[in-house]
């Protein structure tokens, strides 16, 4: 029994890739090609203080990070941090996000798309 769980288990991870890496102004993040199957998104931003963001992803079926199909949006505000994810199910080939707006001293956004 415990050798199947761990083969379900190693079958159900996902990689995860950044779609934008401490992004401290607004910013267009690089384009990430994905598989097939369903996608999980994260973001985080962290600073000092009072800090907020809001992020955009968006979906195309080609290799550009423009004219894309927006799919989310995620406002994110706390105290030093704070953290927002969604799960995707259309298989979009191509993905991106944009960070729209940040504020905060020292205000940094990741953005992570497991697929």
């Amino acid at each position: 029994m415990t050798h199947l769980a761990y083969d379900i288990k190693a079958e159900r991870r996902k990689t995860v890739v950044k779609m934008l890496d401490a992004a401290n102004a607004p910013q267009t993040g690089e384009l990430v090609a994905v598989g097939a199957g369903g996608r999980t998104i994260q973001s985080v931003v962290s600073g000092t203080g009072v800090v907020t963001a809001t992020v955009e992803v968006y979906g195309s079926n080609n290799s550009f990070s423009s004219g894309g199909a927006l799919l989310l949006t995620m406002a994110l505000s706390g105290t030093a941090s704070d953290s927002a994810g969604d799960y995707i199910s259309a298989e979009w080939p191509y993905m991106y996000a944009k960070l729209t707006a940040i504020s905060g001293a020292s205000a940094a956004v990741t953005v992570t798309l497991g697929a």
